[in-house]
């Protein structure tokens, strides 16, 4: 499996898919759009809700596939928003490093 299909694996195992992209429910009731753009073949963005939520980089040490680099706003210190706990919940895989902003 390539680097994009595994990060698309990570989402598609939790999220609702038609041909309009990947939405996930959160327990609110909200429904999040989560959009996957590949940079290259060893690197991608997440946005949630249009909003840029970090990326995905190939990792091939330590027994890992990705690392994901969570994208930094003033608010983080305070605690994660609903998205950027249902961000890290995904990366909570065995295969994924979550480095937090």
């Amino acid at each position: 499996m390539s680097f994009i299909g595994f990060i698309n694996s990570l989402f598609v195992s939790v999220c609702d898919t038609n041909k309009d992209g990947l939405f996930i429910q959160r327990v609110d009731g909200h429904i999040t759009r989560i959009d996957i753009f590949p940079i290259n073949d060893k690197k991608a963005i997440i946005k949630m809700d249009d909003i840029d939520m970090g990326y995905f980089e190939e990792m091939t040490a330590r027994g890992y596939k990705a690392s994901f680099y969570q994208k930094y706003r003033p608010h983080i210190k305070d605690g994660l928003f609903p998205n950027e706990s249902l961000l890290k919940a995904i990366c909570s895989h065995p295969l994924v490093l979550f480095y937090d902003a």
